[in-house]
């Protein structure tokens, strides 16, 4: 398994060459906004980009064995503490 630390304030981890988005307050905030934001608010390209990715990431995970679900959901959570 290779694992990368993410870069400060980055969004994302790195796990064996596969890049995942990281909960936590970037993507809170993107929820928030999608969730109670005006209807005029504009999405710039790292909001997207970041949604794009959580989209991504969650289907990716349905696909996955639970053995591999597991050790995406492990390395993630390293970098959360």
């Amino acid at each position: 398994m290779t694992n990368t630390a993410p870069h400060e304030n980055s969004p994302f981890v790195r796990f064996n060459g596969t890049v995942w988005p990281t909960p936590g307050g970037q993507l809170r905030h993107l929820e928030d906004v999608l969730r109670h934001g005006r209807k005029d608010y504009e999405f710039d390209m790292q909001e997207r980009l970041l949604a794009a990715s959580a989209i991504n990431a969650y289907i990716e995970l349905v696909w996955q064995t639970q053995k591999r679900r597991n050790e995406i959901c492990q390395s993630i959570r390293c970098y959360q503490r």
